[in-house]
């Protein structure tokens, strides 16, 4: 990652292996955390072969492989004009902004319109589990000077509401984001 992005963004990472705005994790909950990550992964690649399936994978390995955003970005694009309406849909046309913001020379360029998107989707639908993580994971690391802070913390609380009521999350995904919200608790 270019020296410029690490400095704006921070490094672009799964849950544990890097600082986080305000804290590391120890780096003995990295190993386990990844390894619960790419269990649930594995997990949706196994179950889901539907477009939105292949998107939400490509999505996760984009985080960490620049050349699998592309192809995520793709997948995206393939999807029929009524499906790409849907605030789900925003949410991960938001992301994977977010995502060419942090793998780019030029993250400010991206950075904003993805918080943008992101935000819309969540306004759109607040209460679906899968739209506040792609906002959460998108924006839980960036620095403080963006002021995200309290919209990071107000979209943790809500997500461990959603997960402890059971929405119609795979179990798959539901173990990502919860490993993920995990994660991030005692960090904020």
């Amino acid at each position: 990652m270019h020296l410029l992005v690490a400095l704006l963004l921070g490094a672009t990472h799964l849950p544990g292996e890097a600082r986080s705005v305000s804290a590391s994790a120890p780096p003995a909950q990295a190993v386990p955390e990844r390894e619960a990550f790419h269990r649930a992964l594995r997990a949706i690649e196994e179950e889901d072969s539907s477009p939105l399936g292949r998107l939400r994978v490509l999505y996760h390995r984009a985080v960490l492989d620049s050349d699998e955003l592309t192809r995520a970005e793709r997948s995206l694009a393939r999807l029929e004009p009524g499906e790409r309406s849907s605030p789900l849909l925003l949410a991960y046309e938001g992301a994977l902004e977010v995502l060419r913001a942090a793998h780019g020379w030029w993250p400010l360029r991206h950075l904003r319109p993805g918080i943008g998107v992101l935000d819309r989707a969540v306004e759109t639908a607040p209460s679906d589990p899968e739209v506040r993580y792609l906002r959460l994971v998108s924006e839980v690391h960036l620095p403080v000077a963006f002021r995200r802070d309290d919209v990071v913390r107000r979209d943790l609380a809500v997500l461990r509401d959603l997960l402890r009521d059971r929405h119609s999350l795979s179990p798959s995904m539901e173990k990502l984001i919860a490993a993920f919200v995990a994660a991030e608790v005692g960090r904020l």
